[in-house]
């Protein structure tokens, strides 16, 4: 989960559905390396940096960016809740 400070509404928590997760590390900062310049036809706003885990490199992401960029938008099939009527 990660809280948000949204303008209109304030602070909230937010939290993602995803599809499957492949792996769980922990890595330290020091394990961390800058992204490299993919050119400018990649956008790397939102890669945090890259870590090798085992022999092979991990691309990963800002949370915090991803989280809080326009591109978030609520998925049409969000429970709502609604107040019964008396």
């Amino acid at each position: 989960m990660v809280q948000v400070d949204l303008p209109e509404r304030g602070r909230i928590v937010m939290g993602a559905v995803v599809d499957g997760v492949e792996e769980v590390a922990n890595i330290t900062a020091g394990d961390i390396e800058e992204a490299p310049d993919f050119g400018a036809s990649l956008d790397t706003e939102y890669i945090l940096g890259m870590a090798k885990i085992k022999g092979t490199v991990k691309t990963l992401l800002d949370i915090d960016k991803v989280m809080t960029s326009e591109a978030v938008k609520p998925h049409d099939n969000t429970p709502r809740i609604h107040k019964a009527r008396a």
